[in-house]
């Protein structure tokens, strides 16, 4: 399989305090990725770094070939080609969530794209009713559930047809049958070629998500690299590193 990203001897400090220490890590095209640790290994920063949103102090991250750092991000097409091949949904969706109606928010993406408005109008429509949100097309994204929020941002990202979807805990703070909805999801883009890499703590709701799994240790460090049942049926070493 054509690999995608290269990480390798990856660290990251916030000031003075370890964030990743070390991390060496490969993924490859097709991949369904799942990255799990204690509450503060340093989870949602890897994520970010891989979307480069922030970069390593030490360490490189390659994605398709090019080194992806500051200098590299700070050249506009450069930045805008690799955000529009790697597509990140914050835990929060607030975060991501800017404009005045659902519709604007699933078409900002491929309307930035430079997409003609007829393709651009195809393509949200497309995303609203994958989603299962066309019915709020019109609605304030500010006033809507939990579930409705997280629903749109992932429009959003799908919109401008990433190959590459990254996840951070996606299951957080949504209700049982909104959880089913997007694993059913995840797993269907999967299968349909796209990589998945996703941080998780919610193992009852992702079975069947994941073929890999990476762990992070409270050491801001990888402790394991395989097979995701492999690892999550190890009660021992689930416990271990509390991840029970």
């Amino acid at each position: 399989m054509k690999e995608l990203i290269s990480i390798n001897g990856l660290c990251y400090n916030y000031d003075d305090i370890c964030a990743l220490n070390n991390i060496t890590l490969k993924v490859v095209e097709g991949d369904a990725l799942a990255v799990i640790g204690p509450n503060g290994s340093g989870k949602s920063t890897l994520l970010k770094i891989i979307n480069g949103i922030m970069f390593a102090n030490k360490g490189a991250y390659v994605y398709k070939g090019k080194n992806i750092n500051e200098r590299y991000m700070s050249d506009n097409s450069s930045s805008r080609a690799f955000h529009r091949s790697i597509g990140f949904v914050f835990q929060n969706p607030d975060v991501q969530l800017f404009c005045s109606s659902v519709y604007e928010e699933v078409a900002f993406g491929p309307t930035q794209m430079g997409l003609e408005d007829r393709e651009v109008k195809t393509t949200t429509e497309n995303y609203l009713k994958l989603l299962g949100v066309e019915h709020l097309a019109q609605r304030v994204p500010y006033y809507l559930s939990d579930g409705e929020k997280k629903k749109v941002a992932i429009a959003s990202i799908l919109a401008v047809e990433p190959e590459v979807l990254v996840l951070d805990e996606p299951m957080s703070g949504l209700d049982p049958k909104t959880k089913t909805f997007i694993k059913e999801l995840v797993v269907k883009l999967n299968r349909a070629g796209k990589t998945i890499i996703c941080a998780t703590h919610d193992f009852e709701y992702v079975k069947g998500m994941f073929n890999r799994a990476v762990v992070l240790s409270e050491q801001k460090t990888i402790v394991y690299d395989g097979a995701y049942e492999r690892v999550i049926e190890d009660e021992p070493f689930m416990r271990a590193n509390n991840l029970k």
